[in-house]
């Protein structure tokens, strides 16, 4: 027989039930907490992110690791704009700046170049909540040097560098170097009706065949650029005569053909190519 429990008993046994639950959640929240931590510290360390925080006067109230050996002369307490800017007011390309001016955004991005090195960073500030840190802002610093360089010489289709990078690296490299070579301009003859014919999207997939045939079969001392369309230009190297680069190059059209044949059987290609040796 059972008894059944008492208004009493069942209070007592409600409220501990409560407070077991209370606890292992407060664990539970606790370990999420922790792992959440971890995961934005692995994050930060994997992107290299560069930041530190101002209050709402300018002045650097945390700095991080990465910061600070970027910036070893700043110290707390400092105003931004004077030892990072060196500037005497607020910098002309100040991301807080930008939220200050842009009334119900918690968030600004600008990119800034710098004459001092000659590279470019993106600043982005974010305005923090918190109740410890109301009024502040997180900045981070990031160099997009590199992303810029590639966005502005590189052929975004095929990956091979245009005309401008194609032009500089050339000078370099045949002034650098005691190798015999040849300039070769290639083109697909009707690549319009190709397009038409097939599609666009055959076309580019064309254009990018013959890029990374032209990347595989080029070495170190060699160049290959898309200059627009179906247009490229590569720079190759021969030994004792120009005719070896022709052959090189014939070797790359076959093998485009033969890459396209099997899916578009009806598909005429016939390419051109001029060749110029340089002295």
């Amino acid at each position: 027989n059972f008894k059944p429990w008492t208004y009493s008993e069942t209070a007592a046994l409600t409220s501990v039930t409560r407070m077991i639950a209370s606890y292992f959640f407060k664990i539970r929240s606790l370990r999420e907490l922790e792992c959440e931590t971890e995961y934005n510290s692995a994050a930060m360390k994997a992107q290299n992110s560069n930041y530190y925080v101002v209050d709402d006067e300018y002045r650097i109230v945390y700095l991080s690791e990465s910061i600070k050996n970027i910036y070893p002369q700043l110290n707390l307490g400092e105003q931004c704009f004077e030892t990072i800017g060196k500037c005497r007011h607020q910098c002309d390309a100040c991301p807080i700046k930008g939220i200050q001016n842009n009334g119900g955004h918690n968030s600004y991005s600008i990119e800034t170049y710098s004459e001092d090195d000659g590279r470019w960073r993106l600043l982005s500030a974010i305005t923090l909540e918190e109740k410890h840190n109301k009024g502040r802002y997180l900045v981070c610093i990031a160099d997009v040097t590199g992303f810029l360089t590639r966005v502005k010489y590189t052929d975004q289709l095929t990956g091979l560098m245009n005309y401008d990078r194609f032009v500089a690296n050339a000078v370099r490299v045949t002034s650098r170097d005691n190798d015999n070579f040849v300039v070769a301009f290639l083109g697909i003859c009707g690549f319009s009706q190709l397009n038409d014919e097939f599609g666009y999207s055959t076309g580019d997939r064309i254009l990018r065949k013959l890029a990374g045939q032209l990347t595989a079969a080029t070495n170190e001392n060699e160049l290959a650029a898309r200059i627009k369309g179906d247009d490229f230009l590569v720079l190759l190297t021969y030994r004792k005569d120009i005719s070896e680069a022709a052959v090189r190059i014939n070797g790359i059209f076959g093998m485009i053909s033969r890459l396209m044949k099997p899916e578009y059987p009806g598909m005429q290609l016939d390419f051109m190519c001029g060749l110029y040796g340089l002295r």
